[in-house]
């Protein structure tokens, strides 16, 4: 059985690197050119939309709703992005 927590983790991770690259810039790597679109398309996604694609893209979709609406959203971001999932 795969380590579930390990794997959320490094998707999360990955999420927060490529949602810094594409929204904060100087931060984070570069994604691909589809999740990149998609990364954008989220952050101009209204809460419903975006729940909507929390079901299908859930690494990306938190990360984009924690740079939307957390006020500690970008540090949070770096966080993920080294690795500190706490």
């Amino acid at each position: 059985m795969p380590d579930l927590d390990a794997t959320v983790g490094a998707e999360l991770q990955e999420a927060a690197n490529n949602v810094l690259w594409v929204l904060v810039g100087g931060a984070g790597y570069p994604p691909g050119s589809f999740t990149e679109a998609l990364i954008k398309a989220m952050a101009r996604a209204d809460r419903d939309n975006l729940n909507l694609l929390l079901q299908v893209f859930t690494a990306l979709a938190i990360c984009v709703h924690a740079y939307k609406n957390d006020p500690d959203g970008v540090e949070q971001l770096h966080r993920w992005a080294k690795g500190d999932m706490d």
